[in-house]
């Protein structure tokens, strides 16, 4: 799985700053992966985040590029092409323009910086702890773990909030990613996988790493740990 490097304002500016003007995508076409990596540090600067199958480099305020390193990345990328280009889905960032739609050897997507629990409630007016309890009655309903008690549960959450448009649409799309997606939901719980974006000036809460479907887990991850 992605190995995630948070960094400040000032550092980000510092890499924003070692940009070079002349970086273009089509300088990653037809290179290996050793070759894509040394292009982008070239020319964006030091990688943002960097783990055993993608390495990220921001490339303005607003969008990052997510780089494969092998084959278990590109599977990442495409599982993240999937849901970023959802336009049912706002969980997750954006896909953006420029992103490699035929072998997904990268994909840019929305800039987001890491979420804190008060997020959730300055944001969406939502307790992150009934988020958590929302994704584990869902995942262990979805597996057939007395699914009568989790769905009754699981309602009760939705009652609660079901005057809150923002926060019923993440518990939908939460929902949906377990049932119509076959996702696991679980990292969900953690806030150290969450974050927000602006869209139109307004501030959304995201899922940071959408590049993990169950497929995708058994393939790569599963058996190789």
């Amino acid at each position: 799985m992605n190995k995630r490097i948070y960094i400040t304002e000032s550092q980000a500016r510092k890499i924003l700053e070692a940009r070079k003007d002349g970086f273009r995508l089509d300088g990653l076409l037809n290179q290996t992966f050793a070759a894509k990596i040394r292009y982008c540090k070239e020319w964006l600067g030091q990688p943002i985040g960097n783990g055993s199958s993608r390495t990220v480099f921001q490339m303005d305020d607003y969008s990052v590029l997510k780089l494969a390193k092998n084959a278990k990345g590109i599977a990442q990328n495409e599982d993240e092409y999937r849901v970023g280009t959802d336009n049912y889905l706002s969980i997750f960032p954006k896909i953006l323009n420029g992103t490699d739609e035929t072998n997904f050897s990268w994909i840019i997507s929305e800039f987001v910086i890491p979420a804190k629990v008060k997020d959730f409630k300055e944001v969406l007016n939502m307790d992150f702890e009934d988020v958590k309890d929302f994704c584990l009655y869902v995942q262990l309903s979805s597996r057939g773990d007395y699914g009568k008690s989790y769905d009754k549960k699981i309602q009760e959450i939705y009652s609660k909030y079901e005057e809150n448009e923002d926060a019923t649409y993440l518990l939908n799309d939460l929902y949906e990613l377990c049932y119509g997606y076959y996702y696991s939901i679980g990292d969900a719980m953690r806030i150290a996988n969450w974050g927000m974006c602006m869209r139109d000036g307004h501030p959304e809460m995201v899922l940071l790493d959408s590049g993990l479907s169950n497929d995708t887990y058994e393939k790569y991850y599963r058996w190789h740990r």
